[in-house]
């Protein structure tokens, strides 16, 4: 779930990749050659004066939440939705016919999920923990099925064999997890800089301009997140404090409050509901 302090964090460290790039030598250097500290929330005053009066100044860029700014954008109804992500199961099965039926079950699982056996028409599904391997998850499948088939069905390792002429079929899977978006929020968030130099602060504001604007995690949309837009730009330029030259820029981004449940995937001998969908496995 997206939230104003995800957000912050976000704006901070791609302001902060972007004027201090890695290298081979594992040195960070500005791309300004003038040091720079970048931070969410506001710095002390007594930190900051001294940053920006020593000989070797040091200019700020602060990143916070603008109050007053918040908008309600909710507009999508709250149904349920699947979560989409690449992450693997680690666990998968394989399922053999020659004169008997075997099922086979390789690797470890990586995240919660299901496993089982179908027989016939009947569903023998295990709850399976991240970390368990397939010789444990087998053994959990055959002592759950042993009951029923125990003359029938036998295992080695991470294989059940069954007997000649029975049915069987494998099948594994993760959880699901799924989101209900609750309420959507557009909110203004403000990058300060602060500069010993008229100049100088121009230089950083380029930076914080093209770093933020050219990010892709910033210009591509999530789930639960928009894109970063730029809304408006406040000068400060009449110095009461010495070596103080400041602005202020704002970005509009909407992201939403979202519940999450884990769900075990949908795993059970096949249903034909019309002649082009079936739910299950086949």
């Amino acid at each position: 779930m997206a939230s104003v302090s995800e957000i912050e964090g976000i704006i901070s460290q791609v302001i902060y990749d972007y004027i201090y790039p890695e290298n081979s030598n594992g040195i960070l250097n500005s791309i300004l050659n003038e040091d720079v500290k970048i931070c969410r929330g506001w710095p002390q005053e007594v930190e900051l004066s001294k940053d920006l009066m020593s000989a070797s100044a040091i200019s700020w860029v602060t990143v916070n939440q603008q109050p007053g700014h918040t908008k309600n954008k909710t507009r999508y109804g709250r149904q349920w939705k699947t979560l989409d992500t690449d992450s693997s199961f680690g666990l998968s099965v394989n399922n053999f016919t020659d004169s008997s039926y075997k099922v086979e079950f390789t690797g470890s699982s990586l995240r919660n999920g299901l496993a089982g056996i179908v027989i016939e028409e009947s569903a023998y599904p295990v709850v399976v923990q991240s970390g368990q391997d397939s010789d444990t998850v087998t053994n959990n499948i055959y002592e759950l099925v042993k009951a029923d088939y125990s003359t029938k069905i036998s295992i080695e390792g991470s294989t059940i064999t069954s007997q000649p002429g029975l049915t069987v079929k494998g099948f594994c899977g993760k959880n699901v997890t799924m989101y209900q978006e609750i309420s959507r929020l557009e909110d203004t968030f403000c990058t300060s800089i602060f500069s010993p130099s008229i100049i100088e602060r121009d230089n950083i504001e380029n930076s914080v301009m093209e770093s933020l604007l050219s990010s892709n995690i910033l210009s591509n949309p999530t789930f639960d997140r928009g894109i970063i837009n730029f809304q408006d730009r406040k000068l400060y330029d009449n110095n009461l404090n010495a070596n103080v030259y400041r602005v202020d820029i704002m970005w509009s981004i909407e992201f939403s409050i979202i519940s999450t449940i884990s769900c075990p995937p949908l795993l059970w001998p096949s249903l034909d509901v019309n002649s082009l969908d079936i739910i299950g496995i086949t």
